[in-house]
């Protein structure tokens, strides 16, 4: 959820300096599942994100959270920070996924080195600080 409004925040601040792709990204569709599928498939990271998005919450497809789980991974593994605080979020919970605290650190580290605070708090948590 807050990763939705961050962007959707951003994309609304970014879209009154007048920049037409700016306001465009505010009113344009959102892409299709397959086209994130697609894109995800060519090594997309955000695409990834995207689409796990939608196979958690059931958005234009059947929920399914190990698809989800299996896509943030994906997207982790190409970079995207936020793909790496969901899916180290399943890891800690077992959300998805097997419980495994040991690689959810890991993964909260990577997603904080790509940049996201929030792994980087949610790595401390972990370890009590």
């Amino acid at each position: 959820m807050r990763r939705w409004l961050s962007i959707g925040m951003y994309l609304l601040a970014t879209a009154s300096t007048g920049d037409i792709a700016c306001r465009h990204a505010v009113t344009a569709t959102p892409p299709s599942l397959d086209r994130l599928t697609t894109a995800c498939d060519a090594n997309d990271g955000h695409a990834c994100y995207l689409a796990a998005e939608r196979w958690r919450t059931g958005e234009g497809t059947p929920a399914d959270p190990a698809k989800a789980v299996t896509l943030y991974d994906r997207a982790c593994t190409l970079g995207d920070p936020v793909g790496c605080y969901d899916f180290a979020s399943a890891l800690s919970d077992g959300d998805g996924i097997a419980a495994d605290r040991t690689r959810a650190a890991a993964t909260f580290e990577r997603g904080c080195k790509l940049g996201d605070e929030e792994s980087c708090k949610a790595r401390r948590e972990l370890d009590g600080k």
